[in-house]
């Protein structure tokens, strides 16, 4: 038996050393040279770059004088060698040609094997196209980046030049998916909006790279500058972003952004590469948002490098990107090729090490399957956060800036300038709440965007920073007091950028740790980011990372003492690295209601989401809602796991108050609403006054009227009616919104903004309509916006040019807004009317005119009558009639078919002149007239 299992085992061996083995023609295909020894040793070609495949068993980076020029797949590697020797464990070698230096996009151009040109951007080692061959076709040359014109099949070639480091497609940015639904609850935003309401962005300058937004959106208005060259194309996509970020709820509650007095620009995202960086020094930017992407791109490209580059020249300066919405799909290129939902990050510029990439989650924390994933195409943590994007991370991204930018202005406001955004993304890494995987994964990064926590740190100074030479030591000491749920901190550093198509982006290695009071190293969070699903899906160990410009160390329930926080230099390339660190620690049995706080608005008789903070743990909680200041309470439901429940609230007018029981200890809520919005209507729009009115609301006492005024929405006038009569030149707006309050001062949910010029409704007239009725009278129905201060209708039918003359008369009922009259007697033919609405004070108002269409049976009438291409014909009467057209000299030169009351005829073809028509049914004629044709 011993026998068979080691024979076994042995056959077992041989298949997987021979499918080690066996050349699967992609890899080594598509990059080793041709027409070169097969046979060949490292130590023959010595200083040359090969293409080879290792054992699984191998690390690589055993093999000191071995350099790593780009990872194929998990056991194959592009690498420059200066080793004399040739380990066993390399299954495969050959020399290697130059396509390593293109990227998968053109790679793929490549294999598509097409014969039409395409534009191909190149890296130069110089600033000079001197030495590129004569006849490639330049199109333009700025720095070291040349964009050419060529051939697919003329591009391996081309990278045999060693003037030549990369090269690149030329791509085109596209925006991503747009929110479904916006909820500041989810972030912890709306608490932050009610805990510090002094911040809201106010001299915070905020850039937004994609198309135009719009700057007259009423949310938006007088608050944006000129910057950067601006898109041609006006977005829809774009002014939500905005409004995301920064709107100030004048248009709906909805409106409402996560900065609302923020100043905003635009720059044109045509350009992938980074604005230059003078037009965020000369304009006061600090921010920039990116919603938007390409294709999968798993690779440190041209963008990746600039933006590096530019994040280590500005500290100030923080990028944020969308992470894409592709994660659902398998990359086709790179290390994670046809790794299932993984490493799809849409664009290289998100694999920039500085930049700070979100993806999106629904209003339930979880993260959205659509949203792109990690790892970056080296391994490392992306997307670095999660934030609330129903349907897409564009709005994530968007909301994650408009956070970004209260927390510039909070640390403005203590220090006098503007913070390092390594700081920032330690602030916001280190508050953030875990979801997914415990601790970092690849889906959420290090966990969902909690606002509340992130300004907290500002505020309460919960942050440091420093710098190291290479191997270098820095210690922060720190007091763990009792009854600690989590001690928490984060490590970010913004690296030098690396090479391009590099195999790894890391230049400057930090490592930190924490040490315990009894000396033990409590080290990072890391991810094994071999390339397979189910390693990529495995929960976070503890180990040195060697990857990441961010590290968090996390200790669950420690225990009371002194500690002390770690950062040592690794390897620091040259010069120093400056470094920040921010930490918190979460208290147990804490209990903290974050949404709705004070003043919050929910909506009445609709599903509501209620949050809060637990560190109780298991502990359940009954929840209680009171409508009587605390008097009396209904229970709503339970706490849970999930630190929010969606309540379907009833459908009343009130002032109510939260209560949850844990542990026999009352945790009550401020003071909230909960209302319907009301509608705003217009009854009439006259010269020189306005009419609103809205329906009346239940338990309302009284009502406000707002308008826009200095791009604002503020209170104009209050009022106990339903309708308000206002004169144009007091109120200067032509926009109106309404709320109501009720016995208690409860203020309801404000209606939407109207723009009274656009609701349909004219001075008194909503529409006027004329038809004619089975009786054969003509009945004109008139719907009016108001009947107050009117006293009587005229009803006015044109009987000569310009002269209407009066059929009869209505008398104005109260409250009655429809009023009817008919015509007894029309002539044949097309009838033209209108309606005479007098005031009390005697003002006269004209309705504009309408046209009703009469003819008996068996009568008929031709219009435009001279006609020039088309005429048609009103009928009677509906049959198959036949329309025949005679010349002048009684020839019949067409015959048509008559079955509609109005049908059109062309006659381009006819010659001007005097035509003569006749119209019959079964051989009988019912009309002949002339027809001109000019």
């Amino acid at each position: 038996m011993f026998r068979l299992t080691l024979l076994l085992l042995l056959l077992i061996n041989s298949i997987f050393v021979q499918a080690q083995n066996k050349d699967d023609g992609s890899f080594f295909e598509l990059y080793s040279k041709k027409s070169v020894n097969k046979d060949i040793t490292i130590q023959s070609q010595k200083d040359s770059i090969f293409i080879i495949r290792v054992s699984e068993r191998f690390k690589i980076t055993q093999v000191h004088n071995l350099k790593i020029l780009k990872r194929l797949s998990a056991n194959e590697y592009i690498v420059l060698s200066t080793t004399e020797q040739n380990p066993s464990e390399f299954l495969k070698i050959e020399l290697a040609n130059s396509l390593w230096k293109a990227s998968d996009n053109l790679i793929l151009k490549i294999r598509s094997d097409q014969n039409e040109e395409i534009k191909v951007q190149l890296l130069l080692k110089n600033s000079s196209v001197q030495n590129l061959p004569g006849n490639l076709k330049i199109i333009s040359i700025n720095n070291k980046i040349a964009v050419i014109s060529i051939l697919p099949k003329d591009i391996s070639s081309l990278l045999d030049n060693t003037e030549i480091q990369f090269a690149e497609t030329i791509r085109t940015a596209h925006e991503e998916l747009v929110i479904n639904n916006l909820d500041l609850s989810v972030n912890e935003i709306s608490a932050v909006h009610k805990t510090y309401p002094a911040l809201s962005g106010n001299g915070i300058k905020v850039s937004l790279k994609e198309a135009h937004y719009d700057e007259n959106d009423l949310d938006l208005l007088g608050r944006s500058f000129s910057s950067a060259k601006v898109s041609d194309i006006n977005s829809t996509h774009a002014t939500i972003m905005a409004t995301l970020l920064g709107g100030n709820g004048n248009s709906y509650i909805n409106g409402l952004g996560v900065a609302p007095e923020v100043s905003l620009t635009s720059s044109d995202y045509a350009n992938l590469s980074p604005d230059d960086l003078t037009v965020f020094t000369d304009n006061a930017i600090a921010l920039q948002n990116h919603s938007y992407g390409t294709g999968i791109e798993n690779y440190y490209g041209i963008e990746a490098k600039e933006y590096d580059e530019q994040l280590n020249a500005d500290e100030s300066l923080i990028h944020v990107f969308s992470a894409g919405n592709s994660g659902t799909r398998s990359p086709t290129e790179g290390l994670y090729t046809a790794v299932p939902n993984r490493a799809n990050l849409t664009g290289t510029f998100k694999q920039a090490k500085n930049v700070l990439v979100v993806a999106g989650t629904n209003r339930e924390n979880t993260v959205e399957s659509l949203g792109s994933k990690g790892p970056a195409f080296d391994g490392r943590i992306k997307p670095e956060l999660v934030s609330a994007g129903e349907d897409g991370t564009s709005g994530a991204a968007a909301l994650t800036s408009g956070v970004i930018s209260l927390l510039q202005q909070d640390y403005k406001n203590q220090i006098g300038n503007l913070p390092p955004s390594a700081l920032i993304k330690s602030v916001l890494i280190n508050s953030a709440d875990d979801v997914a995987n415990l601790h970092p994964d690849f889906e959420s990064g290090f966990g969902k965007l909690n606002a509340l926590e992130a300004v907290s740190t500002i505020t309460e100074n919960r942050f440091l920073g420093n710098s190291l030479q290479d191997k270098g030591n820095f210690i922060f000491e720190f007091q763990v007091p009792d009854s600690v749920s989590e001690f928490k901190t984060s490590l970010v550093w913004n690296d030098p950028a690396a090479e391009i198509n590099a195999n790894t982006a890391l230049v400057n290695d930090l490592d930190m740790w924490i040490e315990d009071a009894g000396g033990n190293k409590i080290l990072p969070w890391v991810l094994n980011s071999y390339p397979n699903i189910d390693s990529l899906n495995k929960e976070a160990i503890r180990g040195r990372d060697s990857l990441n410009n961010a590290e968090q160390v996390s200790i669950e329930n420690p225990l009371p003492g002194n500690y002390s926080i770690h950062v040592r230099a690794n390897h620091i390339k040259q010069g120093t690295q400056q470094f920040y660190l921010s930490y918190q620690l979460k208290k147990t049995n804490k209990f903290e209601w974050t949404y709705p706080q004070k003043g919050d608005q929910l909506f009445a008789g609709k599903e509501n989401y209620l949050r809060w903070n637990n560190s109780f743990g298991s502990k359940p909680g009954t929840i209680l809602v009171s409508y009587d200041n605390g008097t009396t309470w209904t229970e709503i439901g339970v706490t849970g796991t999930a630190n929010y429940l969606k309540w379907n609230t009833p459908a009343i007018f009130s002032k109510a108050l939260l209560k949850v029981n844990i542990d026999g200890k009352d945790f009550i809520s401020q003071p909230f609403s909960i209302s319907k919005p009301p509608t705003l209507k217009v009854g009439f729009n006259c010269t020189d006054e306005v009419l609103l009115y809205w329906p009346k609301q239940a338990e309302a006492k009284n009502y406000s009227i707002y308008t826009i005024r200095d791009n604002k929405l503020i209170l104009f006038k209050n009022t106990t009616d339903t309708t308000l009569l206002i004169k144009k030149s007091e109120a200067g707006s032509d926009y109106f919104a309404v709320n109501a309050q009720n016995t208690e001062g409860t203020e309801s949910l404000k209606s939407f903004t109207i723009n009274i010029n656009n609701q349909g409704v004219g001075c008194y007239v909503q529409a006027l309509l004329a038809s004619v009725a089975e009786n054969k009278q003509i009945e004109l129905d008139l719907r009016l916006g108001s009947v107050i201060n009117l006293q009587s209708i005229t009803w006015q039918k044109l009987t000569s040019v310009d002269t209407y003359t009066s059929l009869g008369n209505s008398t104005i009922i109260d409250n009655q807004i429809t009023y009817t009259f008919f015509d007894s007697a029309p002539k044949t033919g097309i009838q033209y009317y209108r309606a005479v609405l007098k005031k009390t004070d005697g003002t006269i108002i004209y309705s504009d005119p309408v046209f009703a269409i009469y003819l008996s049976d068996y009568k008929f009438t031709f219009y435009p009558n001279p006609a020039t291409e088309s005429f048609s014909v009103l009928a009677g009467s509906i049959d198959d009639f036949e329309l025949n057209i005679y010349n002048s000299t009684g020839q019949k030169i067409r015959t048509e078919v008559l079955n509609n009351l109005v049908q059109s005829y062309s006659i381009t073809n006819l010659k001007s002149g005097i035509y003569i028509c006749v119209i019959s049914l079964k051989g009988k004629v019912f009309y002949k007239g002339k027809l001109i044709k000019n």
